[in-house]
């Protein structure tokens, strides 16, 4: 996140390097005339804090690779009343939280993107600028901290390693000259940089958050069934171990038996039929003379044999 911020910021600056510096040291210039010129804070503050958030407005739409004018500079003034609440809101309570160690570097970053909400969401006040920053930033407020860090620390290596080059004999009086080109450009540059890169960060928090809230909040254990965490790596109801199982494996189950459905059929009257026998084999009785004796020569019904006429 605050590597992808500088990486943006710097290709911003070193598109707009001029026109960015030429507002911004407008800006610096209108503040210090009010500081100047007013007679009571009650009047310096107000136009202070006004054109504070001009100069956020420029850094901001810059960050968006939109055009770049002092018009932007006066972009509080368009509802003057309302930018001197909330600003001044801000500049309250990081005044009450000062004198309190740790705490303070806290409330500055949990009240960093209260300009911001200022010029992307209108309807927002004073005070729900601050409780959204302070909801918004939370689990970032170290990661914008290291952002503003980062390139200050860097600059101070680099400027100490040129001035301990600049103590090596014959070849010192070098360094002493890139040592003052260098502090000269990075006093005119540095203020430019930080500013972008606070606008930069701004939107990657806002990105951070929107994929944060499409995640799921929460996955169910396979060992219990239980919800946890979705970042959790053992279920505290079962012990299950979610880094050596993969996650979201859910238990076998058994398949449950299903009555079949067996589509209805009209109900039919039955048709009686008559029982059909099976018929026996009917014999002819052989031909009887008179006297009830097989005639001559005809077959008696019992013998496989044909018996002839017998004469007499």
């Amino acid at each position: 996140m605050v590597l992808s911020a500088y990486k943006k910021a710097f290709g911003i600056l070193m598109r707009k390097p001029v026109r960015l510096w030429g507002v911004s040291l407008l800006g610096s210039l209108l503040v210090g005339l009010a500081c100047l010129f007013g007679v009571l804070p009650i009047i310096v503050i107000p136009i202070a804090l006004t054109l504070g958030l001009g100069m956020v407005s420029v850094f901001y739409r810059g960050s968006h690779g939109e055009e770049i004018n002092s018009d932007l500079l006066f972009a509080g003034f368009k509802s003057f009343w309302k930018t001197v609440a909330a600003m001044g809101w801000q500049w309250l309570w990081t005044f009450i939280w000062a004198p309190v160690p740790v705490m303070n570097i806290i409330k500055i970053y949990s009240y960093r993107f209260v300009p911001y909400y200022l010029l992307t969401r209108p309807e927002y006040d004073g005070p729900v600028a601050l409780r959204a920053s302070m909801e918004e930033t939370k689990g970032y407020r170290w990661k914008l901290l290291f952002a503003d860090l980062l390139a200050p620390l860097a600059v101070v290596f680099g400027l100490g390693l040129l001035a301990a080059l600049a103590l090596i004999p014959y070849v010192g009086i070098f360094f002493d000259i890139v040592l003052f080109a260098a502090s000269i450009l990075i006093g005119l540059v540095l203020p430019l940089f930080m500013g972008l890169v606070q606008a930069c960060m701004f939107d990657e928090v806002q990105e951070a958050r929107r994929l944060e809230a499409s995640r799921p909040k929460g996955k169910i254990c396979p060992g219990c069934g239980s919800s946890v965490p979705a970042d959790a790596k053992f279920c505290a109801n079962c012990g299950f171990n979610f880094v050596q199982q993969p996650p979201y494996q859910q238990p076998y189950q058994p398949p449950q038996y299903q009555q079949p459905v067996y589509p209805q059929q009209p109900y039919q009257q039955p048709v009686y039929q008559q029982p059909v026998y099976p018929q026996q084999p009917q014999f002819q009785q052989p031909y009887q003379g008179a006297e009830g004796a097989p005639a001559a020569g005809a077959w008696d019904g019992t013998s496989g044999e044909y018996q002839p006429p017998q004469q007499g």
